[in-house]
Order: C-alpha cells, then sequence, then structure tokens
C-alpha cells in the first residue's frame, strides 16, 4: 500500500492496481487519484463520493481487469449489455423535457453544418461519385441508429476533415492506377467493419484506460484546429478566386463573423444580469439557433442579395450522385485489390477506433457526472455495423 497525505482530516489510504496511470484531479477540497481504488478505511462522504464518481469509468471497462486478448472473447460487450439494457426505456423517457427543445435546435445546425460542408468538398474532389445526398442520407440514418442502439447516445457521429483526407487520397490512389472508386471505396469500409468487429470481440476497447487527460486535450484540439481551418479555407478561398472586386468575399466574412460573435454572446449571455433570469437562460439556450437564423435572413434582404452570394448547391430530386443505383457494384473491383484494401482499412480501423474511443471518453468524464454506465465495447460494436451499411450502399 501506499499512504497519501491527509487533508481535513480524512484518511486517504489506499493502494494502486499495477501498471495503471497516476493522474491527480481536483475534486471539490481533497486531492485525489482518479487510478486509486479507496479502502473501506477512509472516512468523509466528500471523499468517498469523489473516488465513487472518478472510479465509475474504471468500473465501466470491467474493474481493474484488462480483457484484451484472445482468450475472454465478448466479455466485454455482454458487459456492457448487461449494464445498459435494464436503462433502455429510462433513456427515452428522461428525454422528454422541455430541456431537449434548445438542445435539439442547437445540434440541428451543429450536426447539419459539417454533413453540408464536408459533403461539398467530397463531391469536388472526388469528382461528383459522393456528393451532397450521401453525406445527408448517411449522417440521418446511421446518426439516428447509433443514438438508438448505441450505449452512450450522448455521442455524436458524422464526418470529419481526416475521413475526407483519407476518402480523397484513397480516390488519388484509384484514379492513378485506373480502379473504380465507389466499389474500391466500399471494399475499405467493408474490411474496416470487419476490424472493427473483431476488435470489439476482443475487448480491445480496454486499451482506452491507458489514455489520459492530455490524450483528451490533444485530440480534441486536433478536431477543433480542423474545423477552424476548413472554415478559414472556405473564406480565404473566395477572396483568391473574386479577382479585383472583393465585395462578394467580405459580405461572406462579414456573416460569418456575425454568426459567431452574435451566437457566442448569446451563449454567455445567462452569465450577466440583464433581464430575468428565465429570459437570459432562453437565450443561451437558443443562441445558435437564434444567430444562425438572424444571419441567414439578413443575407436574404434585397440589398445583399443583389451580391449574389454562394449558396448551396441542392439537387431537385432526392437522387444519389451521377443517378447510380443504391447498392454499389462490389465484384467491379478484381479479386487481389479486394484484398489489397485491407492495407487502407487498417489505417481507417485506427482512426475510427480513437476517434470513437476518445470521444466517448470525453462524453463519459467523470466532471460530467453522468449517473450511467459507460458502454465502450457496444459503442463500438453498432459503430461497425453502422461502417458495413454504409459501405454496402457507398455512403460515407
Amino acid at each position: 500500500g501506499r499512504g497519501v497525505g491527509c487533508r481535513k482530516n480524512v484518511c486517504q489510504r489506499s493502494f494502486v492496481s499495477g501498471g495503471l496511470r497516476w493522474r491527480h484531479d481536483r475534486v471539490g477540497d481533497v486531492s485525489v487519484k482518479p487510478w486509486m481504488r479507496w479502502r473501506e478505511g477512509c472516512r468523509g462522504p466528500e471523499t468517498r463520493m469523489s473516488s465513487s464518481a472518478i472510479r465509475g469509468e474504471v468500473d465501466s471497462l470491467g474493474g481493474d481487469e484488462f480483457r484484451f486478448g484472445l482468450t475472454r472473447w465478448t466479455e466485454g460487450v455482454r458487459g456492457d449489455l448487461a449494464r445498459r439494457v435494464p436503462l433502455y426505456v429510462s433513456d427515452w423517457k428522461e428525454g422528454l423535457t422541455l430541456k431537449s427543445i434548445p438542445a435539439v435546435m442547437f445540434l440541428y445546425f451543429a450536426c447539419l453544418a459539417p454533413v453540408i460542408a464536408f459533403g461539398g468538398l467530397t463531391a469536388t474532389l472526388t469528382g461528383g461519385a459522393i456528393g451532397l445526398v450521401e453525406f445527408l442520407v448517411s449522417a440521418s440514418v446511421a446518426g439516428m441508429a447509433y443514438a438508438a442502439f448505441s450505449g452512450q447516445p450522448l455521442t455524436l457521429i458524422g464526418p470529419t476533415g481526416l475521413t475526407l483526407a483519407f476518402t480523397t487520397a484513397l480516390y488519388s490512389f484509384c484514379g492513378r492506377y485506373g480502379l473504380p472508386f465507389l466499389p474500391m471505396y466500399s471494399w475499405v469500409g467493408l474490411w474496416t467493419g470487419a476490424i472493427l468487429f473483431f476488435l470489439v470481440i476482443f475487448n480491445a476497447s480496454d486499451m482506452i484506460r491507458y489514455c489520459t487527460r492530455f490524450t483528451d486535450d490533444v485530440f480534441n484540439s486536433l478536431i477543433a484546429t480542423n474545423f477552424l481551418y476548413e472554415a478559414s479555407r472556405s473564406l480565404a478561398s473566395g477572396f483568391k478566386s473574386s479577382g479585383s472586386d472583393k465585395t462578394k468575399p467580405f459580405m461572406a466574412l462579414s456573416l460569418a463573423l456575425g454568426t459567431y460573435i452574435l451566437g457566442r454572446s448569446l451563449a454567455e449571455f445567462r452569465r450577466t444580469r440583464f433581464l430575468r433570469r428565465s429570459v437570459r437562460e432562453f437565450f443561451a439556450d437558443f443562441g445558435p439557433t437564434i444567430a444562425i437564423t438572424a444571419m441567414s435572413a439578413l443575407s436574404l434582404l434585397p440589398s445583399v442579395r443583389q451580391i449574389s452570394l454562394e449558396t448551396l448547391a441542392v439537387p431537385s430530386t432526392f437522387q444519389l450522385a451521377n443517378g447510380r443505383a443504391w447498392l454499389v457494384p462490389l465484384s467491379a473491383v478484381a479479386m487481389p485489390y479486394r484484398f489489397l484494401a485491407i492495407v487502407p482499412a487498417i489505417l481507417l480501423t485506427c482512426l475510427f477506433f480513437l476517434d470513437q474511443n476518445i470521444s466517448v471518453r470525453v462524453v463519459n468524464s467523470p466532471s460530467h457526472a453522468l449517473k450511467k454506465p459507460a458502454a465502450y465495447h457496444l459503442d463500438l460494436l453498432i459503430l461497425s455495423l453502422v461502417t458495413v451499411i454504409c459501405s454496402l450502399l457507398g455512403l460515407p
């Protein structure tokens, strides 16, 4: 055992499981180490509550057991199902509150914005092989399926800049060697889903316990930087292609900055002393929705419409890119290249595995004080099934 210094007359004696990282956090006024198991001799309700909350994430991964390997198949996902199935009905009932309305309004734009942005970029970079309609169908159907059947429905799935870079690289590879892009894209997705499925069987998500808060922060910074880069690049491209007349790009920049400043100001409005508290809460909850709606309405004014700002190109009828069928002709790829698709699939699996588990880990952070257990293995299983279905249909 190892003794820890006492503060506020609270005896903090504990022992540490071998191999687990130590990480210092401050919970209340007690200095604790999240990966420590507290002995029954500890006194003080504050200490017991803090250690219990911090230990929740480890317990959701099977306590201090590390089950990754070939000998304890499916133990992780079976444990997740045993913990989450009894709570499934309550997940739906507890969402029927007025507080869910602003959350839905905010998430509608939060989910739609990257779908539109990356859908348009992908259509350009892949020569129209995958377009906006595919992104809308994939994000909506796959997103609902994941939220309905996963163990952590608070996690959102959608396109990112990293997957866009992967898709662009695969399209360049197919063009260089004369391969049909969409069938090759589907084979890579099928192999990715299969590898993720085997990782679920072998309890690979148990490795997430070795991630630290530094890992979370680096990953979040990477995603945030990528979104900022894509938005800035889109605005900058308008200045490069506008020639001598800069009216259009400056108006686009003004609307973008106006949306950000108004949304940010309204989101922080609850901290001010203006108006009544209920009014401040309303503006803070619906801040992003109000900002996007206001700037969109501003762009419809006659004086602004004369500038002819670029808008989203939406097809007049509901159809996939180039009017193709829903099922991808997988036989269009020769047999050797079907197995060659395993190589990029391994890279995409690494991206999906880290993206998925670290995102869920951030959601399950003890600082969020979630009352229901995590289900890393079940979440990864649903993601693998969603990946397989989207691949068969040629969806992102």
